[in-house]
């Protein structure tokens, strides 16, 4: 079991966005009990696929993948930057996620702030008019990348689809390699728990080279 934990005690998620929890869980099943343990500290837990609090994220070929995923488009490829939930009118405050198994090839997940990417004025306006068709089945609807008054930014290649050249134009923006000065690259560690300002911080997965199989992570998705 972990020490006692809250959310103050993670100072780093206010400043760059993202916060490591070492815990001293043995076994998968163990480190799922941590990690709905430090979603609770932050907020409500919203469900993922099949109801699960926390749910197992398991690189996948397309043609294995849940439809509408980034894996259904990317497959074991790395996995583009992106916010999770974007399909959501508003996307999950927080991510709580860790490393059940890294895999033969442990593969790094990628993080970026938002404020790291120095855009300019002029890619800023494209980023808030720009509009894309955000497929969420019946739910579907039109949205940018950001808007004024809001906390958050809304960025899935996955789900989001241009609607215009501006609008290409601004997933460009937002390109790893184009920006790799930028990201961080995080190597997991057994037994340990990443929390992630899903509002401000971008994540991908892996660098240049495809994730292989045996792969899995486990997620919990948190709302306030």
């Amino acid at each position: 079991m972990m020490a006692d934990f809250s959310a103050q005690s993670m100072p780093d998620i206010s400043s760059v966005g993202w916060s490591v929890v070492p815990t001293d869980a043995a076994t998968p099943e163990a480190l799922a009990v941590e990690v709905e343990r430090v979603a609770l500290t932050l907020g409500k837990i919203v469900p993922g696929r099949a109801w699960q609090r926390v749910e197992r994220v398991v690189a996948n070929a397309p043609e294995r993948a849940a439809v509408g995923s980034l894996s259904s488009k990317f497959g074991l490829l790395p996995l583009p930057l992106h916010t999770d939930t974007a399909h959501w009118i508003t996307p999950c405050r927080f991510l709580v996620m860790a490393c059940a198994l890294p895999g033969p090839v442990p593969t790094p997940t990628v993080l970026v702030n938002i404020e790291s990417f120095n855009l300019s004025a002029e890619e800023i306006s494209y980023c808030h008019s720009a509009v894309f068709l955000i497929t969420n089945g019946k739910n579907s609807f039109y949205a940018s990348v950001m808007a004024s008054g809001r906390r958050f930014i809304r960025l899935d290649p996955g789900c989001m689809h241009p609607e215009s050249r501006q609008a290409r134009r601004v997933l460009d923006l937002f390109d790893a390699h184009q920006n790799r000065k930028q990201l961080y690259f995080h190597s997991w560690k057994p037994g340990e728990i990443l929390v992630i300002d899903n509002w401000r911080v971008l994540h991908g997965r892996g660098d240049n080279r495809p994730t292989e199989r045996g792969r899995i992570l486990l997620r919990a998705m948190v709302i306030q």
